[in-house]
């Protein structure tokens, strides 16, 4: 049953290193196909007639997200489609990692590590010799002018957002390389941490270094405490989610116009934005504007001798953008869901190995979405399933060094 599984992600996860280069164009699709092409139907038939309360609360969540296309103000519904089509394949992908037999993970556990050794070289070397390669494709391809000023600026952008998924994979491999207790797999792993904090910082994305940082403490706290840094780490982001519009209005009204005149001009850019988000979720605070209404509504103001967009496409955090997006039920649906899962990890009493890496993986995808990236865009969801697919495959077993001469 699982052998298609085996064949299909030793494909997957070194074309997704490589899609993560280019800016994580094909992660969505690589993902998706590697769930259709391995998806053993009988367990996914156990999961669908007995379903746990979690998965209950996710269907309702995402039929909501959904259902709010209905009174958007945008009218394609591209977003709408990719997220009632995808998701349940995203979600699929780390269930039958986690169901592969142990004789399988043993095989893919070399292919994790390649493939993150090889995207994580990749970036490293874009961000530290400045993007040779990626301002060539949007020179060549793409019809930049070489003479463009911001050339390297929005070349780094796009390897930022490739870094997402170089830097959660590198996490697994990192892990497996050091388990394997030889003095020399364990120096790789060094190499592999310094390399994904050199990567992050290297590239002009501030949220991909924070985001890193973060991912560091929340593993180490998983490693003192597994189940339990998990389980308060969910709780807190449901707590989060559901107050987010007064939260954020307290904290923007404590902010000095002093404070706000010297931070970066990016940072600056965010707060005006989030600002102005609070003001359009008072607007409709139930149900929200409505799926992707960020791409309709249009308001710009000057700030610093430019003319910004105060809602660039997407509000910048994910909070805010459930809550524009989506209202009050939106947020209440998902952090329902957080809080089950949180309940149903207390319940399965996961590995610490397992939870160190989902706490790390799970922790730089959501500081990046809250800082940077649209909460809907399905590259980084089918970047978040491939890497939570290489944890459960790496997820312990006795004798990972013999794992690795295998």
């Amino acid at each position: 049953m699982f052998a298609r599984f085996l064949w299909t992600l030793r494909v997957a996860l070194p074309l997704g290193g490589l899609f993560a280069v280019a800016g994580g164009l094909g992660l969505a699709a690589t993902a998706g196909l590697a769930t259709l092409v391995s998806l053993p139907p009988r367990a996914l038939y156990r999961v669908v007639r007995n379903p746990s309360p979690a998965l209950i609360a996710a269907g309702l969540a995402l039929a909501w997200l959904v259902l709010s296309f209905a009174w958007s103000p945008y009218d394609r519904p591209d977003q709408a489609i990719k997220l009632a089509l995808l998701t349940p394949l995203f979600l699929a992908l780390p269930f039958i990692a986690h169901r592969a037999p142990e004789e399988i993970r043993v095989r893919l556990r070399p292919v994790v590590i390649v493939s993150a050794i090889l995207a994580l070289l990749m970036i490293t070397f874009e961000g530290l010799a400045g993007a040779p390669v990626t301002i060539s494709y949007k020179i060549g391809v793409e019809g930049y002018a070489s003479d463009r000023q911001d050339l390297l600026t929005l070349a780094n952008r796009m390897l930022g957002r490739g870094a997402l998924f170089v830097e959660i994979l590198a996490i697994p491999a990192i892990i497996l390389l050091w388990r394997a207790g030889t003095r020399p797999l364990r120096v790789a792993a060094i190499a592999m941490g310094v390399l994904a904090l050199v990567a992050a910082s290297t590239l002009a994305t501030d949220a991909n270094l924070v985001s890193a940082l973060m991912a560091i403490a929340l593993a180490a706290s998983a490693w003192r405490w597994p189940v339990r840094t998990l389980q308060a780490g969910l709780v807190v982001v449901a707590v989060v989610l559901v107050t987010a519009p007064f939260l954020f209005g307290v904290c923007l009204r404590l902010v000095p116009d002093t404070m706000r005149e010297s931070l970066p001009f990016s940072w600056a850019w965010r707060v005006e934005i989030w600002d102005f988000v609070v003001g359009l979720i008072g607007e409709k605070p139930i149900f929200g504007h409505g799926l992707d209404s960020a791409r309709a509504i249009t308001a710009t103001q000057p700030m610093r001798g430019f003319e910004v967009d105060l809602l660039p496409l997407h509000a910048h955090n994910a909070a805010l953008s459930i809550w524009l997006d989506t209202g009050f039920v939106g947020a209440l649906l998902i952090a329902a869901t957080l809080v089950l899962t949180a309940r149903e990890i207390g319940r399965h009493m996961p590995g610490r190995v397992l939870c160190m890496m989902t706490a790390g993986m799970v922790t730089y995808w959501l500081v990046s979405v809250m800082l940077g990236f649209g909460i809907w865009q399905e590259w980084h969801h089918g970047a978040l399933s491939l890497a939570l697919a290489a944890a459960m495959i790496a997820a312990p077993g006795p004798g990972v060094a013999k794992d690795l001469r295998t």
